[in-house]
């Protein structure tokens, strides 16, 4: 239930659904010991692949590994 802490007649509710994404994605982060902020973008990607389906499928793993290789020209 909502409560008025503050006292300016509204009552509020906290979500802490934004700070939960933000500690489990740290959390997967730690893992690689380090990331380069040039690279951030593809393990966001990953993580949030991982975090929105249920269940690992060819489908998914193509997806991942086939993109716009155009935008990664500088890879070994």
């Amino acid at each position: 239930m909502a409560r008025d802490d503050d006292g300016d007649g509204r009552r509020q509710v906290h979500c802490y659904t934004c700070e939960g994404a933000g500690a489990s994605f740290r959390t997967y982060l730690r893992a690689f010991r380090g990331v380069r902020k040039q690279y951030l973008h593809l393990y966001v990607a990953t993580y949030e692949a991982m975090v929105n389906t249920r269940w690992v499928t060819p489908d998914l793993i193509q997806r991942m590994c086939v993109a716009n290789r155009s935008l990664h020209s500088d890879y070994t």
